[in-house]
């Protein structure tokens, strides 16, 4: 009976362990959205108002983009960080005026 009693609380143990690291892994996805590109769209690795720094690679128009937090300053427009299914393992800054929500 105490095998019985121990294999339970062990199986149960490991399904919560189980949904903790589930429910860990989902807000990365559930706190980002995705839009579409409207324009042939630079990927940078940073910005500074207007310009942005470190260009890596320019999303096609049409495609999607996650973006996971947004940025912006007085001095220039809304950027957008996150990746693009065109190029899913690269993450970096794009204007938010390029992307259609």
């Amino acid at each position: 009976m105490i095998k019985v009693r121990a294999a339970a609380a062990a199986a149960v143990t490991a399904l919560a362990f189980a949904g903790v690291s589930v429910v860990m892994a989902q807000p990365a996805v559930a706190d980002s959205w995705v839009c579409i590109t409207n324009s042939p769209t630079p990927q940078y690795q940073g910005f500074i108002g207007y310009a942005g720094i470190g260009h890596e690679l320019t999303h096609s128009e049409g495609r999607g983009f996650r973006i996971y937090y947004t940025a912006g300053s007085s001095d220039g427009p809304e950027w957008a960080y996150g990746h693009g299914a065109q190029y899913p393992d690269n993450e970096g800054w794009v204007r938010r005026d390029r992307l259609g929500c």
